[in-house]
C-alpha cells in the first residue's frame, strides 16, 4: 500500500460524488474528513474492523443515508449532522451500536432520524464517557429517559426542534451537564431545579410554566446564559439573580 503512513485525509468542500467504501483507505488513517460533498448510500457499518485507529470521523453535510454500528476504541468524535441517516432510534440497542470511546456525538438535521429516545441510551453514552450528543432537528420522540442521569460524563445535550415532549423530571438530567438545549420543544409544566454545573439553558419557545428554577447558590452556580424566551413562566424575578456574577445573558422576552 502506497500510502500505509497516511494519517490524515481531508476532502472536504468539493463537488465530490456517489458512494463510499472505507475498505479502500489506508488502516493507519486517524482523522477523516468528507464534510461538504455530494456522497450518497451507505458507508460501511464495520469501521472498527477496517480503520482500526480511526480518532475523528467527519462525514457532515452529505447524503449519507444509513449508520456506522462498530466503532473502534481509538474514535472520539463522529459528526454525522445534515445527512438523510434513516433509522429508528429506539432501536439503537437492537442495532448493537457501541460507541466505545466515542465522546463527541453529532446526529442532528437528519430528520428521518425517528423514534423514542430509548431507555438503553443511559447506559450506551456512560459506557463510552461520552460528553456532547447533538440530536437536534431530528424527529425523535416521547420523553426525556431517566437513565441519562446516570452519565455523569455528559456536558452537553441538544434536543432542541425535535419531537420530545412532556414534562421534565431535574431526575432525568444528567448531574453535570455545562449546555442544554431543549428549546422549540412541547414540553411542558415547571422546569426542574438544574445542576449547578449549568452554564448555558436554551428553553425558549416551549410551554414551560410557573416560577424561574434553581441554579444553586449564587456561590457556586456556573450559570452565564438563560434563553427563556416565549414561555410561559411567570411571577416575579428571584430578588438574588443579581447575585448570580457570572451570568452574561438573560432572555425572558415574549413570555409572562
Amino acid at each position: 500500500n502506497e500510502f500505509k503512513l497516511l494519517n490524515k485525509i481531508d476532502l472536504s468542500f468539493n463537488s465530490l460524488y456517489g458512494t463510499v467504501d472505507p475498505i479502500y483507505l489506508p488502516t493507519a488513517v486517524t482523522d477523516l474528513n468528507l464534510s461538504y460533498n455530494n456522497f450518497t448510500g451507505y458507508v460501511l457499518l464495520n469501521f472498527a474492523t477496517i480503520l482500526p485507529v480511526i480518532q475523528i470521523v467527519n462525514l457532515s453535510h452529505n447524503s449519507f443515508t444509513n449508520i456506522i454500528t462498530s466503532y473502534p476504541a481509538t474514535m472520539t468524535k463522529m459528526d454525522f449532522s445534515y445527512n438523510q441517516l434513516s433509522f429508528d432510534f429506539g432501536r439503537i440497542a437492537v442495532f448493537g451500536i457501541e460507541f466505545n470511546n466515542v465522546q463527541h456525538i453529532d446526529w442532528s438535521h437528519n430528520t428521518k432520524i425517528s423514534g423514542r429516545v430509548p431507555e438503553e441510551i443511559g447506559q450506551l453514552l456512560a459506557q463510552s464517557n461520552t460528553q456532547y450528543i447533538d440530536l437536534s432537528h431530528t424527529s425523535i420522540n416521547e420523553t426525556f429517559p431517566p437513565s441519562l442521569s446516570n452519565v455523569y460524563s455528559l456536558l452537553h445535550l441538544d434536543f432542541s426542534h425535535t419531537y420530545v415532549n412532556g414534562f421534565l423530571p431535574g431526575s432525568s438530567l444528567p448531574p453535570n451537564l455545562v449546555t442544554l438545549n431543549i428549546s422549540h420543544l412541547n414540553m411542558e409544566g415547571s422546569l426542574p431545579d438544574l445542576p449547578p454545573s449549568l452554564q448555558v439553558l436554551d428553553a425558549s419557545y416551549t410551554s414551560f410554566s410557573g416560577r424561574l428554577p434553581s441554579f444553586g447558590s449564587p456561590q457556586t452556580s456556573q450559570i452565564r446564559q438563560l434563553h427563556l424566551r416565549h414561555t410561559n413562566l411567570n411571577g416575579t424575578l428571584p430578588s438574588s439573580l443579581p447575585s448570580y456574577l457570572k451570568l452574561e445573558v438573560v432572555d425572558f422576552s415574549f413570555s409572562e
